[in-house]
């Protein structure tokens, strides 16, 4: 009896260790839809500047949010804007917990904000917040990461920040809305709000 007992506590146990050291039987998939930056970045490596703004953004003296990045660099093109309108719905489609996501667009450090383009961004993306950065520190950044080489403009690539403000997940164009909005969820989800 005392044998049956010791055994029913030690089993799971060693189960345990031979996952955890041989990886037999660790499930192979992830639940997440966008493709998971390894190791994560943080985006104070950016020294991101805020449109009209002199100094340079400090997370510290923010409210703890998720954040989307969409750059543009050299203007924001069709692919820019179809990103901006998918990010957008998505936003909106997170109801009331909406205000624990923004949006940011990041444009080169000496590009000018077009007067069409202040316009659209100011009918169409109201709260999305601009942001101006060298344009070589986010491939920079990248290049710490399993996505090096990679082309964030050209391939039209966004990303997903977590409150600490680590740069966590990538999204290209053939990701949905669906696909993304269930992501957010799912980290809203498992995270505190301030």
């Amino acid at each position: 009896m005392a044998s049956a007992i010791m055994l029913v506590v030690a089993l799971p146990l060693v189960a345990a260790m031979v996952v955890y050291h041989t990886g037999i039987g660790m499930p192979s998939g992830t639940a997440n839809e966008g493709v998971l930056l390894t190791p994560p970045q943080p985006v104070a490596q950016l020294q991101l500047v805020e449109q009209g703004a002199a100094e340079q953004w400090d997370l510290s003296s923010e409210r703890r949010r998720w954040r989307l990045l969409v750059p543009a660099f050299g203007g924001c093109n069709t692919q820019c804007e179809q990103t901006l309108f998918l990010t957008r719905q998505v936003h909106v489609r997170l109801g009331s917990d909406a205000y624990r996501m923004e949006r940011f667009l990041l444009l080169g450090e000496n590009e000018a904000v077009e007067a069409n383009l202040a316009t659209f961004l100011e009918q169409e993306h109201p709260g999305l917040r601009v942001m101006r950065l060298a344009e070589n520190r986010l491939s920079d950044l990248l290049g710490q990461t399993n996505l090096a080489g990679s082309e964030p403009v050209a391939e039209g690539h966004y990303y997903l920040m977590d409150q600490s403000g680590y740069l966590m997940m990538a999204y290209d164009p053939g990701h949905s809305g669906n696909q993304l909005l269930t992501d957010i969820k799912r980290m809203l989800k498992v995270t505190y709000e301030d």
